[in-house]
């Protein structure tokens, strides 16, 4: 059992090296709706892997795996200049005011050069830094040193938007919240699918 599993992953492994230069990644987009008005006010970039050879691969078996052996550097580029060409394509069809989240890794936010790269990628794409919102973990708030909070600071000093996805249901520390220049918490539903039913949920929510 051992073996296989240890075969399996060596597999995953080399096809994950291969599908950036295969073109075998794919983004899919989730709208956010502003629930008073209905209106779609941002669409969040996905990543999903289409392998020719074990099919759709789900994000939560890959990226870990990117993670682990490098490759979510990369990943994550691919991904950020995708979503730039996608908000590209959002103003050229009128929506200018659809705002595109992306996720940054804990490793990408630990190379100086993402502000230069996402500074290119908004110029390339001749588009409004506000269109933009990065989305980090919960882990930023608990572990973030202070070159990565520095990093933090010249990002949104480029005007996009900051916001911490799955908010609450970690270890959050919120004396380094504060510390963080963020614009939105995004609430994790295991605290919103209480409202409602849990006084405690809601009282925590507000």
């Amino acid at each position: 059992a051992m073996n296989k599993a240890a075969a399996e992953r060596l597999q995953l492994e080399n096809a994950l090296r291969l599908a950036l230069e295969r073109n075998e990644f794919r983004l899919h987009f989730q709208p956010q709706i502003d629930i008073a008005s209905g209106a779609v006010v941002a669409i969040e970039a996905l990543i999903r892997w289409q392998s020719p050879v074990m099919g759709l691969v789900p994000p939560d078996k890959f990226i870990p795996l990117a993670e682990e052996v490098g490759l979510i550097e990369a990943i994550g580029r691919w991904v950020l200049e995708e979503s730039g060409r996608e908000c590209r394509r959002l103003v050229d069809a009128g929506h200018a005011s659809i705002r595109v989240a992306v996720n940054l890794s804990m490793q990408q936010l630990r190379k100086r050069d993402i502000v230069a790269v996402v500074r290119r990628m908004l110029q390339d794409n001749a588009i409004a830094a506000g269109q933009l919102e990065l989305e980090v973990t919960e882990t930023v708030t608990v572990e973030a040193p202070e070159t990565t909070i520095g990093v933090l600071r010249q990002l949104r000093a480029l005007g996009v938007l900051l916001s911490v996805d799955d908010f609450g249901i970690g270890f959050s520390n919120l004396s380094q919240l504060a510390r963080l220049p963020l614009d939105e918490l995004k609430i994790d539903r295991s605290l919103i699918s209480d409202i409602g039913r849990s006084g405690k949920s809601e009282a925590i929510i507000r």
